[in-house]
């Protein structure tokens, strides 16, 4: 890989990194919720599915969304 591509992706990832860690902290004290956990509860909220459905709709591991679920 040349530089330049490069050098978007690393300033892309700072942008991602700074912008999740700020809605993260917002979500944390607005909801006492992380930001996974708040995006698994609007799709619960909109219709019922199956930890399945909910996986290949979110595209996470299965493993992942039972976690969530767990903690809630």
């Amino acid at each position: 890989m040349n530089a330049q591509p490069l050098r978007f992706l690393s300033a892309y990832w700072t942008v991602w990194q700074g912008l999740g860690s700020r809605l993260q902290q917002a979500m944390q004290g607005a909801h006492d919720l992380d930001l996974r956990t708040f995006i698994v509860l609007s799709h619960l909220q909109a219709a019922p599915v199956t930890p399945s459905q909910l996986a290949d709709t979110l595209d996470l591991p299965r493993y992942e969304v039972a976690r969530v679920l767990r903690r809630l």
